[in-house]
């Protein structure tokens, strides 16, 4: 039988049911969030705080996140606290109600790969799977945002392509596209 992975801190803010999201979102969050959301079920899914303070990370990983999030029975809050990017913005939109404090900001961007091997660059078949791969991952976080933002795809590709540019939206401007719900 594995081994839930949630550290001291980790179950410590669990028993307060709150699931803090910081760092980079890879395996190690994944695991964390399953671990964490596993063990709230067990207990009757009550309503929980989702913590966000994350540069992002991973897409796929992001998804995942989200689709967990979305499933999970009970009530969700997330709140962003400093900052959330990329797939912690993703994540985000899965929680029921979205806060941020008044100074934090929070930047979307289109899907980029960072780790690509010559011999993928230089084969054209093997670059255009990674260009429809990119493209069905960013459709399905377009998707997401129209949803919870209520904004055109249009408007939302044109927000992820100034993302691409650092621009990172203040609580203000996060709260007027429709990114959160909320300035706490």
């Amino acid at each position: 039988m594995e081994k839930f992975s949630l550290n001291e801190m980790q179950a410590s803010l669990l028993e307060q049911k709150v699931i803090d999201l910081q760092g980079q979102f890879d395996d190690e969050m994944f695991q964390y969030v399953r671990d964490a959301l596993l063990l709230l079920s067990v207990k009757g899914n009550p309503a929980i705080r989702v913590q966000i303070s994350s540069g992002g990370g991973d897409a796929t990983v992001g998804l995942v996140i989200y689709d967990m999030l979305r499933h999970y029975q009970g009530e969700t809050t997330g709140v962003v606290v400093g900052f959330a990017k990329s797939a912690a913005v993703l994540v985000l939109q899965a929680c029921t109600t979205r806060l941020c404090t008044q100074n934090s900001f929070l930047l979307v961007h289109e899907v980029y790969r960072d780790r690509v091997f010559l011999n993928e660059m230089e084969n054209d078949k093997k670059r255009a799977k990674m260009v429809a791969a990119a493209k069905r991952k960013q459709t399905r976080i377009y998707l997401i945002l129209e949803k919870r933002t209520g904004k055109s795809r249009e408007r939302i590709a044109a927000l992820c392509r100034k993302g691409n540019t650092d621009k990172v939206l203040t609580a203000e401007e996060a709260l007027k596209f429709g990114l959160i719900d909320k300035i706490t």
